[in-house]
């Protein structure tokens, strides 16, 4: 699976450090806003999502898209780190110790 990162957005939240826009150049798709989120030296991506209203009030995220496969989506995982600490360690590294 071939990934390429096309942008990085600081955003630190709890758990979630930022946004990736990738590229997945072997099917010509971009996806936006790809959660890039860090606890205790675990990492981890959420899928773009919309957001909600929960029925006690609270609000709740719902992928927009998301794998049906567990293989291709542990591919796309390994891939995307892969691509992501590449770019972090080039010009898109920025100043954040992330």
């Amino acid at each position: 699976m071939a990934v390429e990162i096309v942008s990085w957005k600081e955003h630190v939240s709890n758990t979630l450090k930022g946004f990736a826009d990738v590229r997945m150049t072997n099917i010509g798709l971009t996806m936006k806003a790809i959660g890039v989120h860090q606890k205790n030296g675990s990492r981890w991506v959420t899928m773009p999502s919309k957001a909600y209203a929960k029925k006690d009030g609270s609000q709740g995220y719902e992928p927009i898209v998301e794998f049906y496969d567990k293989s291709m989506e542990s591919q796309f995982r390994r891939a995307f780190f892969d691509a992501f600490d590449e770019y972090r360690a080039g010009d898109g590294g920025g100043d954040s110790p992330f």
